[in-house]
């Protein structure tokens, strides 16, 4: 071998080490006492008596996937489940990078930096398994039916279906991802019309069809007949009704709700995308003035690009000013409206290669296969674009390879009608915004860590008594207030007991090693009251009860003045006071007695003695 391929080897091993660390650059820093722990008491105490059955079954793959990964050395730690599910995220970086650079031929750099992009834009929790699962399911889905395809293997296909039926047991609400088979049909119409002559399209296509949809209803009818031999005919069935249902007091997860967010996002973007096109309007008239009026085309050419450079400056100094994006890495203002645009870019550029007539055969069908990916991944989930800002892993390789394109064409001066067609400005904005995209989504990335649906602002502190939390770094309070409730949990030997959680302190099953009585997260809204009441009921023995002091304290103020204006025009707040004082009802009827409290908890038990 060669020292240039040595070279080129070496390179290649380490971009995708850098690839697949980077994901693991946040394990033991911020505690979030919602998504993370939530998820990671699932995982650990993963049995229908401590999951509620809809979440249970729902995301039961992701679930299934946390356990295995709990019973790995120092999986029942934060920073050990925290380093085993963020290898989801260097999975999918991994596969990308390999089938980028091997089966696309796009250049490692390119590659490297789009999935870079990507990562730093991963902000969820990868503890929430059921997203980055499937975000790992639909980067194969998409390799799979690229490879079927092009290398005209069926059983590709076949297992492209078997991978999108399974996503739907990562989360149920993926089904709409099955689009993605549109693809197949897609890229049919277009060899027909590349070649009208050609026999057997037709039967083709409806071949390459049901070769994946034979392997989605296989997953699918497979996966059911074991949940229902293994935990009982219709308990599956019980469990997706009741999630179906949620919909009555979580208005958010309707199909109207969770699309009006994700449309409303792309609408509001244009007010943004309008101010960028008029700044590469007025770098475009520069461009072809300054080319109509001097005489000299080797200067006239680099006065243009000047010209152009300086009003993509004017347009990033604006921008910023005005709060398109910040420096404030510890939020989400730096990414969301450059990363809504940058979505939005994507999804143009990729349509845009999918319906051109001088595209070819392969690069249509993966800017097919990938807008169709892209797309669908917000519709399911009540959060709006922020889905999709984290499976770009595949999207932003194709933006910047497509992009990069640009550099081939040149400005083209038609003399005879003195015509002018301005690329260096179309390149320069194009390359000025996908800079400002890099630099603000990579400090993001660097900076940003979740933590109660925002970031985290100080990690100066740490705990010096929760064996779980052993290492992490946190809010000094927070520190505080948890070295306080873990040292009586301990001293009382309360850890392995059950626990009923309420005040959106659902992590704490997990941090204080207590498995839930029913459900760690009563909380929200799709965890109707009616349920609540049952399980209350059907209690055998007294769990521990640790209230989150912030928001019943809340509730308390509420009541104690007047609930009925407080309550009037916030469903959601009425919904969890409901809740909460059924709770409370609860104890009271079975003599419970507060045991501690400080800043931020409450806990009540039943005193035996």
């Amino acid at each position: 071998m060669s020292e240039k391929k040595i070279s080129l080897k070496s390179i290649d091993i380490l971009l995708l080490l850098i690839l697949i660390l980077y994901p693991l650059r946040h394990i033991n820093i911020g505690i979030d006492l919602q998504d993370t722990g939530y998820s990671m008491a699932n995982f650990r105490y993963f049995s229908l008596d401590h999951v509620d059955p809809m979440w249970y079954f729902s995301t039961f793959f992701a679930n299934t996937c946390g356990y295995l990964l709990s019973k790995f050395p120092f999986g029942s730690s934060f920073i050990g489940l925290n380093a085993y599910t963020a290898l989801s995220v260097s999975l999918a970086s991994f596969l990308v990078y390999r089938f980028a650079t091997k089966k696309l031929n796009i250049s490692a750099g390119i590659t490297f930096i789009g999935i870079i992009i990507a990562e730093s834009l991963c902000w969820c929790p990868t503890a929430d398994l059921y997203n980055y699962l499937t975000y790992l399911f639909l980067t194969i889905t998409v390799i799979l039916v690229y490879k079927g395809i092009m290398e005209e293997k069926n059983l590709m296909l076949f297992l492209a279906g078997a991978v999108l039926g399974a996503n739907i047991f990562v989360r149920f609400s993926n089904l709409p991802e099955a689009i993605l088979i549109v693809a197949v049909w897609g890229i049919g119409v277009f060899e027909k019309i590349e070649d009208p002559s050609q026999k057997g399209a037709f039967k083709r296509t409806v071949s390459r069809t049901l070769f994946c949809l034979f392997g989605y209803l296989a997953t699918l009818a497979l996966v059911f007949l074991f949940i229902q031999i293994k935990y009982g005919f219709g308990t599956y069935i019980e469990a997706i009704t009741r999630l179906l249902g949620m919909t009555d007091t979580a208005k958010d997860y309707t199909p109207q709700g969770m699309l009006f967010k994700v449309f409303n996002s792309y609408i509001d973007n244009i007010y943004w995308i309008n101010r960028i096109i008029v700044f590469m309007f007025a770098g475009i008239v520069s461009e072809c003035f300054v080319m109509y009026t001097f005489k000299t085309p080797k200067w006239a050419s680099k006065l243009a690009v000047c010209t152009s450079v300086l009003w993509a400056v004017a347009m990033t100094a604006f921008l910023i000013v005005r709060g398109y994006t910040s420096l404030n890495y510890r939020s989400y203002d730096p990414m969301i409206l450059p990363a809504t645009s940058f979505l939005i870019l994507t999804l143009a550029v990729l349509f845009v290669v999918s319906v051109s007539p001088k595209t070819k055969k392969g690069e249509r069908l993966i800017a097919m296969l990938v807008f169709l990916e892209v797309f669908v991944t917000s519709i399911g989930s009540n959060n709006g674009l922020f889905p999709s800002f984290n499976n770009l892993f595949l999207g932003a390789v194709l933006l910047l390879y497509f992009l990069y394109g640009l550099k081939d064409l040149k400005p083209l001066e038609i003399k005879e009608f003195k015509f002018y067609i301005p690329f260096n400005s179309v390149k320069v904005f194009a390359g000025s915004f996908l800079l400002l995209c890099f630099v603000q989504f990579f400090v993001f990335g660097l900076e940003f860590t979740f933590a109660e649906a925002t970031g985290v602002k100080d990690t100066s502190g740490k705990t010096t008594v929760n064996r779980v939390l052993k290492g992490v770094k946190m809010d000094p309070q927070k520190a505080k207030t948890l070295d306080e409730l873990t040292e009586f949990i301990y001293e009382n030997s309360l850890s392995g007991k059950e626990v009923i959680l309420y005040g959106d302190i659902p992590s704490m099953s997990f941090y204080l090693e207590m498995p839930a009585a029913f459900n760690n997260w009563s909380d929200l809204e799709s965890y109707k009251k009616a349920v609540l009441e049952e399980e209350l009921s059907d209690l055998d023995t007294m769990p521990v009860i640790i209230f989150g002091r912030v928001v019943t304290g809340e509730y308390e103020d509420a009541y104690l003045g007047d609930g009925a204006e407080y309550f009037s025009d916030n469903q959601k707040k009425l919904l969890k006071y409901e809740k909460y004082m059924l709770i409370k009802d609860f104890m009271a009827e079975n003599d419970y007695e507060q045991v501690f409290e400080n800043e931020s908890y409450a806990v009540y038990f039943v005193n035996d003695k």
